[in-house]
């Protein structure tokens, strides 16, 4: 019984320290993780994630709070759950992919998101090409259509929704957009 009583002292003392740790570095270290979406853009700039003001422009103007789950820290450079097996991509990603893309999301042009889960990234693809252009979603998962129609509804590409050159359908994106449902 002894023994027993210190070996749970024990592990009890040694989560008290590390949770004493992590908790000093949470709060010490406050700077390596962004709390702002602002803030988050020029993190990922400082690492040369983002390199275009194009880029920097749309992913500070679509909030990345308004696609991720209520209790994750949605500027955390990291992969979020989002429910139904699914990931939202960690924010550089997410960058990485508008830079690569950056000359073929420009006003007027068209592009096709396949999984598009939360909306993220359809949302920013929509801010790039415009009214003029148009862009679909198509996500597998109807509840994460919805989810993400109604992420897209609360941010700056809303109008973009509402006049029809962004949708969001449910599909198989291996089959083409017109076998998805609206």
């Amino acid at each position: 019984m002894l023994i027993l009583s210190y070996v749970y002292f024990f592990t009890l003392v040694h989560i008290i320290r590390w949770t004493s740790v992590l908790h000093f570095i949470s709060t010490s270290f406050c700077f390596l993780f962004p709390d702002t979406n602002k803030g988050m853009v020029q993190h990922l700039q400082s690492y040369g994630v983002i390199k275009s003001k194009k880029v920097a422009e749309v992913m500070e103007t679509i909030d990345r709070a308004l696609f991720v789950a209520e209790d994750t820290r949605p500027y955390l450079d990291s992969a979020s759950l989002i429910g139904y097996n699914a990931t939202i991509s960690a924010p550089h990603m997410h960058a990485m992919c508008l830079e690569l893309l950056e000359n073929y999301l420009n006003p007027g042009m068209h592009a096709l998101d396949v999984g598009s889960g939360t909306g993220y990234l359809t949302a920013c693809f929509a801010f790039m090409v415009g009214a003029q252009g148009r862009v679909v979603g198509v996500e597998h998962i109807p509840e994460l259509a919805e989810f993400s129609i109604g992420n897209i509804e609360e941010s700056a590409s809303a109008p973009l929704l509402k006049e029809g050159s962004l949708s969001i359908h449910v599909g198989d994106g291996r089959q083409g957009v017109r076998v998805c449902t609206i």
